[in-house]
Parts: structure tokens; sequence; C-alpha cells
């Protein structure tokens, strides 16, 4: 399912000489491992550096991976809106119907000149 304003991540790049040396090899394998069923093939890197990266990866934590991840995209695609929203509609009418705005706020007596 997707998610709106969600925007997904890049494919893997396949790639043995970049991926051995990228600062996000971890975090990248897990993702493909736990969110797009990856393997040794569809990784792009030698099969012990991948066995290192990710045989620790229960079927559980892929899972527990997946929901958490589903609940984040899900939280940026309902807050995301709400900023569209803060553009697109006057705030007396986000005041008068959804009551998450102040209309025609002012300061006074800041004391700065």
């Amino acid at each position: 399912l997707s998610v709106v304003g969600v925007t997904p991540l890049p494919p893997v790049i396949h790639d043995v000489r970049t991926c051995e040396r990228c600062f996000e090899r971890s975090s990248c394998m897990l993702y493909h491992k736990a969110m797009e069923g990856g393997t040794t093939e569809t990784s792009g890197l030698k099969d012990d550096m991948y066995r290192q990266l990710t045989a620790h990866i229960t079927k559980k934590d892929q899972e527990y991976f997946r929901r958490w991840n589903r609940m984040i995209d899900l939280e940026e695609g309902a807050s995301s809106t709400n900023v569209y929203d803060l553009w697109t509609i006057p705030s007396t009418l986000r005041e008068a119907t959804t009551r998450k705005c102040i209309a025609g706020l002012t300061l006074e007596g800041s004391g700065s000149t």
C-alpha cells in the first residue's frame, strides 16, 4: 500500500565496489532484506558481506521492522497533508472548521524596535 506524501526509497544499486564503501550499507541491507525480501543475489554485495550484515535479522525482526516502518510512513503521510493545508487553506477557514489555527493573531509590546 502506498501512503500519500511518502517518497519511496531508490532501488538497491547492485554495485559491489560502491556498496562496499557506502556508510549506509548496514541500514540499506536491513531495509532491503526486511522490506523488499532481499537476498544475496539482489543485494549487490558479496555473499559473505551480505550474510555478515543480515544474518542476525530474524523473521520476527523483519515483521517488527515492516510494521513500524509502515507506522512511520502513515504518520509522515498524515503530517504532510497538514503542511499542505497550512499553505492552501485560509487561516480564518481553518480556524472555523478544524480549530487548529488562530487566525489574525498579533503580538503587541514585544519591546523590539
